[in-house]
């Protein structure tokens, strides 16, 4: 089945994936429904050495592409540090890498922090199949560049790898005269992570280290007056 794609221009502009039905209670039985579902793909990433433009020599990013039943997004960070020789960073993934590399065993940090780039979608396509095979991502990126903007180009390509993983969550019960339901449901895998953001290559040195996933989720809310 050919991959689904979505074209936006400044901010992205989607198709609704789901319907989205709300009805506000007034009397006892009334009730109110919300459905909504997204399909998004992310990845991680650190770079090692200096890049054109940029301070540092260490670059630890992250970006999200996602689109939903309400709109869609691409957005993300990467933190420019600038390390001694064989020294990298603390810090975790998905937007909570430490800003201030913290010592250890009473040491002084071997890492500068020197700032964080936001970067948001400029004008891109995003593409996904159903079966959560591959994702690509190609156009404009903007980013903020410590005072200025940029316009890197991008062309991200994810590939699945092993299973998928499965997880639901159901939880019902009432609460201040309602009766409410909710459910959720996620269906993801991870994958690998090629192409490059501007002149940064996610597989073009061999110290390039990246991950990356692919996932679908469905939310469904129901509250029923008493």
């Amino acid at each position: 089945m050919a991959p689904r794609r979505i074209i936006t221009a400044a901010v992205l502009s989607l198709v609704p994936l789901a319907s989205l039905a709300v009805t506000v209670p007034a009397e006892a039985g009334d009730r109110w429904t919300y459905r909504s579902s997204s399909e998004g793909a992310s990845a991680e990433w650190v770079e090692y050495g200096e890049l054109p433009g940029v301070g540092g020599n260490v670059h630890v990013g992250f970006l999200q592409a996602e689109t939903s039943s309400s709109g869609g997004r691409v957005f993300g960070k990467v933190f420019d540090y600038a390390c001694d020789p064989g020294e990298v960073p603390g810090g975790g993934g998905h937007g909570g890498h430490l800003e201030e590399p913290v010592p250890t065993h009473g040491e002084e940090p071997t890492c500068d922090f020197l700032g964080k780039r936001p970067l948001t979608e400029g004008v891109v396509t995003f593409t996904i199949d159903r079966k959560l095979n591959t994702a690509r991502l190609t156009g404009t990126l903007v980013v903020d560049n410590h005072g200025s903007t940029a316009t890197p180009p991008v062309d991200m390509t994810w590939t699945g790898v092993g299973e998928l993983a499965q997880f639901t969550s159901y939880e019902r019960g009432s609460e201040g005269g309602y009766e409410f339901v909710y459910k959720y449901d996620s269906t993801s895998r991870e994958a690998t992570v090629t192409g490059r953001i501007g002149v940064m290559g996610f597989t073009d040195d061999a110290d390039d280290v990246s991950s990356g996933s692919i996932a679908r989720t469905k939310t469904y809310k129901r509250s029923t007056s008493r």
